[in-house]
């Protein structure tokens, strides 16, 4: 799915319009939900078993969305990805190999896992713009430079993938 994220002087909103960044997010939502639906067999399969129709798409709103486990999503990782590149039995062997998301899967993705606590190691791929959105939402969230000292806040972020390793 191509990446429609705000750009630098983007006027699809303002910060002081909320009611128009709820619109855009329910934009980008209904986007995502029917490229899904579209690109991936799991996916189509799992919203009509829960009553979702092809024709429900462009009204759908985040509530109408059936909740899904990490076990489901891993158990059915093969049908849910939209890009045939991604394999979940040739990503857990890459991930055996490479323990950190340095070296990128295939020239083109990030990948990182979760801890497996809940019983269930989740693969989570991201492509290159999405990697760099997910350090931009995460950025605001780091802490920043003590008052009155004039630095930068120095903050280390390292995923580590130690599911496989």
């Amino acid at each position: 799915m191509p990446h429609n994220l705000p750009q630098p002087g983007d006027t699809r909103f303002s910060p002081g319009s909320p009611q128009a960044l709820v619109r855009y997010g329910q934009q980008q939502l209904r986007a995502l939900v029917a490229h899904l639906w579209q690109h991936s067999a799991f996916y189509r399969a799992y919203y009509s078993s829960h009553g979702i129709r092809a024709q429900d798409l462009p009204e759908l709103t985040i509530g109408d969305l059936p909740f899904l486990t990490k076990s489901t999503l891993m158990a059915h990782f093969d049908t849910a990805v939209t890009d045939p590149r991604l394999r979940k039995a040739e990503l857990e062997h890459w991930l055996e190999a490479h323990p950190t998301p340095h070296q990128a899967f295939h020239k083109d993705f990030v990948v990182l896992t979760t801890s497996g606590s809940s019983g269930t190691i989740g693969i989570i791929v991201y492509d290159r713009p999405g990697w760099h959105a997910m350090n931009s939402i995460m950025a605001p969230r780091f802490p920043r430079p003590a008052p009155g000292r004039g630095e930068k806040a120095r903050v280390a972020y390292y995923p580590y993938n130690d599911a496989y390793s």
